[in-house]
Formats: C-alpha cells, sequence, structure tokens
C-alpha cells in the first residue's frame, strides 16, 4: 500500500510496463478478501495505478487454484509457513478450508510441524517426553552451544516464524531415518493437513476430486 500509494513509484511502474494500457490486470495477494476491508483500499490503489484497465484482486487461493487447475474443478492442498484447501466444483461453487495463521492453525503446515518437533525435542531435554534424535539437531540449526540459549533466540524480537518453519524439514529427515518420534510427528500433521480437504468434499459437489498439493512443505519433501 505505501509503496504504490506514491506517486514517484506508480509513475515508476507505468515507465517499465510501457505506454500500452491492459485490457485486464488480475492479482492475487495474501490476506487479501472481498470481505475485509483492506480490499477496497487495494482495488483503488491497483485502479489508480493501472488507469482504463479492468482490475481483478482476489486472495492468494485464489490466484493458486487458477494456476493449477485452469478453471477446472478440484481441491488445493497448500503446505507452506501455513496451510488452506480450497475447491472449486462444477458448478463454480468455492469453498475455504485453513488458513487462519499461525496462531490460530497452521497445525499440519511448516509452522506447526516445526513448532511440535522443537517442543519434542525440549521435553525429551527433560525426560518429560520420549527420547529423539530431533535433540541433537536444534543445537546446529539454531546455532546455539546449548538448549539454554534457545530461549534467548527465540524470544528476541528480531526473531521471524518462519524460522520455525525452517525446522519442519529437519522433522521430516529424521522421520525418515528411523526416529519413531519424529515419524509420529509427521503423520501426525498429514492427518491434520488431509482433514482440511475434507469440508470441502462435504461442502462442494464433485464427481471426480482432483487434488493439487502445493507449497515448498509438498514440493521439497
Amino acid at each position: 500500500r505505501t509503496c504504490l500509494d506514491q506517486p514517484a513509484a506508480k509513475l515508476q511502474a507505468r515507465r517499465g510496463l510501457g505506454a500500452g494500457r491492459f485490457r485486464l490486470v488480475a492479482a492475487g495477494a495474501t490476506g487479501v478478501s472481498r470481505e475485509r476491508r483492506e480490499h477496497g483500499v487495494m482495488q483503488r490503489i491497483f485502479e489508480s495505478s493501472f488507469p482504463g484497465s479492468r482490475v481483478i484482486l482476489e486472495s492468494d487461493f485464489v490466484a493458486a487454484h487458477a494456476g493449477n487447475f485452469r478453471g477446472r474443478p478440484g481441491i488445493l492442498l497448500h503446505a507452506g509457513t501455513g496451510d488452506f484447501a480450497y475447491g472449486v466444483d462444477r458448478e463454480g461453487r468455492s469453498l475455504r478450508a485453513g488458513g487462519w495463521g499461525y496462531l490460530l492453525g497452521d497445525e499440519g503446515a511448516g509452522f506447526g510441524l516445526g513448532l511440535s518437533g522443537i517442543r519434542a525435542a525440549l521435553r525429551a531435554l527433560e525426560d518429560s517426553g520420549p527420547g529423539t534424535t530431533l535433540t541433537r539437531e536444534i543445537l546446529g540449526f539454531f546455532r546455539i552451544r546449548s538448549l539454554t540459549e534457545l530461549k534467548t533466540v527465540v524470544y528476541n524480537r528480531d526473531f521471524q516464524r518462519r524460522q520455525i518453519a525452517d525446522f519442519a524439514p529437519r522433522v521430516i529427515r529424521h522421520a525418515g531415518r528411523g526416529d519413531a518420534l519424529a515419524g509420529h510427528l509427521v503423520e501426525e500433521a498429514a492427518f491434520k493437513m488431509a482433514g482440511l480437504v475434507q469440508p470441502i468434499l462435504n461442502g462442494l459437489s464433485f464427481e471426480r476430486a482432483d487434488l493439487a498439493l502445493t507449497g515448498a512443505l509438498f514440493l521439497k519433501n
């Protein structure tokens, strides 16, 4: 908003695009929903940046579904730092599940799986949970000499929640190496992700539901 709302930024964008006008400009952005107040603000910014063009502004999950299914019915299941499922049936009806963010959801995606792995490692350290090779993994991942330093790292104001999600591939790797607890955490996360698909199947009409898996957690693991 602050960038596109500046006259200099608009001028630079138009110079980069050339003198021609677009008949249609479509964009998908994280957190954009027609029900939210910010949608109208962003719509006006896009329209002023592309005068004379029709503007369609949708959320990132609508854009992701269009990119994967190109107008066909199907269900998109996304697992990156966060998670969501989004389906469109043959009648054009759509439904979303998940996408609530790291405080209210994301249990099966990168953040949830990474956090589960870190918590399991700490419980093992204190003998309040089963042993796991993830305990040793934390030291190198967070670049600390002792797990007692972990609070200082995590509760620092510069710490980003994406770093928690980045630990998820380590949990998957240890599961593949035979760590029973890591394997349980991965299986639990997979069931939570699969659970996002069920309300889409219940709420829409599919003769055959094609499923597309997207997001770094699926694509890289």
